[in-house]
């Protein structure tokens, strides 16, 4: 009985201790369940937060393998995420940028050091393509070994893409400023320079990279600075700067003058800094105020005539009057200057006859009108007679620019003689340095030959003295080799001043000069055949001529010696693109073509000239 009771002890014993574990189990297995739902929660919190982010976020091993990505870089590939996890780069990409990738993760990996702001191109397999900005971060397990990589990419197409136009623009911009003529500077809205183009150092001698964070001021005078200051304060309150001349410091002493223009540089509608562009006129300017110095004293010589000179306009308003034309109205010439003659000075009951007169004119009728009497109306309202000279002036095309007129008040007929031939001699002397002026314009265009024109009217003067030709013809010849080359005018600068021989086509813009020239002075009066001169000089005896190929005795005799002359003085003269030949070879040239080219009489005048009586010209020493 008692091994009986002692083994059902036992039994009881081990009984309670399997129920206790049971019971154990049972509390293991329900935190087993609890936990698994915890982390069953937090395995769904973190993929909502994962895929919910708005960038793409991917986790790769060393392998290149995704372990996890996140929904919005699953778009990417129109995929679910567990569509791309076990995948590799080289599944997801083109190989190039696969390989790029991948050596850029090991780099990071290597390194151990995250890298941020990575700019991207993306060209995924349906043909997209897309920049991404892209920070990758080396992931580490329990021990610290870096096992793989996190990425987080954010897409960023459109700003970069904007980046890279801003670039190109930015090139296109330094190209082209490299490549001008003119300096280009760019400012902050301070002044202080952040790009100078290298055109500075051949107008100015400054080194683009002398004024790069200095202030604009150094290129200018100090009296300069409060005019800087207000053009900078006009651009940054939106306004432009617009051919504003100003007076520029060199750096080796001297100045130049420079055309400005400016305007501001926007940013989100906001002027963050100023662009000026800067021309030289230095020489524009000389230029303008020699043109000037010759006007003035022109206007001089107009003032001291006589009789009213007058221009008008292809609109009837005055552009010139000269003293006497002042004097008989009684205005000043500001007064007088910008008004139209018709409707300022003449009688209102004339005036509709006048004005039909004027538009006749414009249709070459200025004949019909080329002297008449007409009334002016006096600054105190009397009208006073004037017998009129008018003559139409044109342009090189032919077409209508205004009259000039030429004035005298015969109000009183009590002129003498004595001063009526003082005027003629005084109209003799304007008309000469009027020529003279004229010649002196072609010079400026065509300095290689400056002087040409002169000489050539001193050498010609001398065959034709030689030959015995009357005063009249003389006095023709000579106006006429003074303008000979006036219509170079019309001939591009680049012919005219080009260094070395001309092509075939320089050639034949050059043969046009003869024909331009007669179109501009055909419509001046002068009281010799001069159009005529100028259009035959390069004619040729034989017809090889240009421009009409006249022959022999269809040629005037002054433009024979003008011919003669012009060869004469151009191989004996220097050019540019060839030595002087002198006058020895000029003659052997007359001799060589004579009665072919040039005529007999005007050779046997020259040889008798320079050979027999020993002509010289200082020119040719």
């Amino acid at each position: 009985m008692e091994v009986d009771t002692a083994s059902k002890e036992k039994i009881l014993i081990e009984m309670n201790e399997m129920k206790k574990k049971i019971a154990k189990l049972e509390v293991t297995e329900d935190m087993h369940r609890w936990t698994e739902a915890k982390l069953q929660r937090e395995n769904y919190k973190k993929a909502i937060l994962l895929n919910n982010a708005p960038t793409m976020i991917y986790w790769l091993d060393s392998e290149g393998k995704f372990i996890i990505v996140n929904q919005c870089f699953a778009d990417l590939f129109c995929k679910a995420p567990e569509e791309i996890e076990g995948k590799y780069l080289y599944d997801l990409f083109p190989e190039k940028i696969a390989d790029k990738f991948f050596s850029d993760n090991m780099n990071v990996m290597e390194k151990e050091v995250p890298r941020y702001g990575i700019e991207e191109l993306f060209k995924i397999k349906n043909g997209k393509t897309i920049w991404v900005k892209s920070d990758k971060i080396p992931y580490k397990d329990v021990d610290g070994k870096v096992i793989g990589i996190i990425g987080v990419l954010s897409e960023n197409t459109k700003q970069i893409e904007n980046n890279i136009k801003i670039r190109e623009s930015e090139k296109l911009f330094r190209n082209i400023s490299e490549r001008s003529f003119d300096i280009i500077i760019v400012s902050d809205t301070q002044g202080i320079c952040s790009y100078v183009s290298p055109s500075i150092e051949k107008i100015l001698g400054y080194k683009a990279e002398e004024l790069t964070g200095k202030k604009l001021q150094i290129l200018f005078p100090q009296n300069m600075d409060k005019k800087l200051e207000d053009m900078i304060h006009t651009i940054i309150l939106g306004g432009k700067i617009e051919q504003v001349n100003l007076e520029a410091m060199k750096k080796n002493k001297g100045k130049a003058i420079l055309e400005v223009n400016g305007l501001g540089i926007l940013s989100n509608e906001k002027i963050i800094g100023i662009q000026l562009h800067l021309r030289n006129i230095t020489m524009r300017k000389l230029e303008e105020e020699i043109i000037e110095k010759e006007k003035n004293k022109l206007q001089k010589y107009i003032n001291v005539a006589g009789i009213i000179l007058k221009i008008a306009d292809k609109n009837d308003k005055v552009t010139l009057i000269n003293n006497r034309g002042c004097e008989v109205l009684g205005y000043s010439r500001e007064e007088i200057v910008g008004k139209n003659w018709i409707e300022n000075f003449i009688p209102v009951r004339l005036r509709n006859e006048m004005r039909e007169c004027f538009e006749e004119s414009k249709t070459n009728e200025i004949k019909k009108h080329e002297h008449l009497e007409s009334p002016v109306l006096t600054i105190d309202g009397e009208e006073r007679i004037i017998s009129w000279y008018n003559t139409i002036l044109k342009d090189e095309k032919g077409e209508f620019q205004g009259i000039l007129s030429s004035g005298e008040d015969v109000t009183t007929k009590s002129k003498e003689n004595r001063e009526l031939h003082e005027n003629y001699q005084k109209l003799q002397q304007i008309m000469e340095d009027t020529v003279y002026t004229m010649a002196k314009v072609v010079e400026k265009k065509d300095p290689y030959s400056a002087g040409h024109q002169k000489r050539v009217s001193l050498i010609a003067i001398a065959i034709a003295k030689e030959m015995k030709l009357p005063k009249a013809k003389i006095e023709g010849l000579k106006v006429a080799s003074l303008v000979h080359d006036i219509g170079k005018i019309g001939m591009p600068i680049e012919i005219l001043c080009k260094p070395t021989g001309l092509t075939e086509l320089g050639v034949e813009l050059i043969k046009e000069h003869p024909m331009i020239g007669y179109n501009i002075l055909k419509e001046i009066y002068f009281p010799w055949p001069v159009a005529d001169i100028v259009l035959q000089h390069h004619e040729k005896v034989d017809g090889s001529g240009y421009p009409n190929g006249l022959k022999a005795d269809k040629i005037l005799i002054e433009a024979k010696i003008l011919c003669v002359a012009d060869v004469i003085e151009a191989m004996s003269a220097y050019r540019a693109y060839r030595p002087s030949y002198g006058v020895k070879d000029a003659m052997k040239e007359l001799y060589k073509n004579k009665g072919i080219l040039y005529d007999p009489m005007v050779v046997d005048a020259c040889k008798s000239l320079f050979k027999y009586k020993g002509a010289k010209f200082s020119f040719f020493q």
